[in-house]
């Protein structure tokens, strides 16, 4: 039953975001949902995770690391 909940919560989410029918707590839950299952990801070139990196200037390694930990 936790796998088919986690799975339509995620679904949801997804949904919403892609439809363009979004919220800001929309993205903020994503977000919450993201960090509390663990999920992250490695800014790599050209890939949106990327991108935003750039916007955040500043902002190295040790930083993410302890606002994570």
């Amino acid at each position: 039953m936790l796998e088919l909940l986690h799975s339509l919560v995620t679904e949801d989410l997804v949904q919403r975001i892609k439809d363009g029918e979004h919220t800001t707590a929309d993205v903020r839950a994503a977000i919450e949902w993201l960090k509390v299952n663990s999920i992250t990801g490695v800014a790599v070139d050209n890939n949106p995770l990327n991108h935003l990196s750039e916007l955040i200037g500043g902002l190295d390694f040790s930083d993410v690391e302890a606002g994570i930990l």
